[in-house]
């Protein structure tokens, strides 16, 4: 029985090998990169950025958490990450449709696996409200740099004081509240 094993396994890997042969020079052009040349070039260190400038409408930029055209006075404003209850007593929720991003994130495991909303919005000054907001765990203060967010949060457990020192780290706390 282990010579039949041993003899089909030789014969798969001869059919598999005598496929491929007759392909040598078609593969070989899918595993060369493929560069377009241009005229005008940035060298960058080592890095050649050969992007062409977009032509965007006036007076409009891209959103760089979507992508997508927002006004260009938005453009130089910092984005804001707002830290979102997610339990049952917390709902309705309040502005998380108007976000450009939403992580969803275990609070910790000890509170019965509940998650959180980390919500990043660039036009923050267009949501009329949002909430409820709830504290911060160290999570949300390595990603929202990422970003350059300002974290928006309510407090949060005393091994959180590390990552508020750290200079990357920009956040606003405090007195946010339960609304009907």
């Amino acid at each position: 029985m282990k010579k039949k094993a041993l003899l089909l396994g030789m014969m798969l890997t001869l059919a598999v090998t005598s496929v491929g042969c007759g392909k040598k020079e078609a593969d070989a052009n899918i595993t060369e990169p493929i560069y377009e040349e241009s005229s005008e070039e940035a060298v960058v260190g080592d890095v050649v950025d050969n992007e062409e400038e977009e032509d965007l409408p006036d007076g409009k930029v891209r959103n760089e958490l979507t992508g997508e055209l927002i006004d260009e006075s938005l453009a130089n404003q910092r984005p804001i990450a707002v830290m979102v209850d997610n339990e049952s007593i917390a709902l309705p929720h309040y502005g998380l449709t108007q976000a450009d991003v939403v992580y969803e994130m275990m609070n910790s495991t000890a509170n019965g696996e509940i998650t959180r909303f980390m919500a990043l919005f660039k036009d923050w000054g267009s949501i009329k409200q949002v909430g409820s907001i709830r504290s911060v765990r160290p999570t949300n203060f390595m990603i929202a740099p990422e970003y350059n967010a300002v974290v928006i949060h309510d407090g949060g457990p005393f091994y959180i004081d590390a990552y508020l020192k750290n200079p990357w780290v920009e956040h606003l706390s405090g007195g946010f509240a339960r609304i009907k």
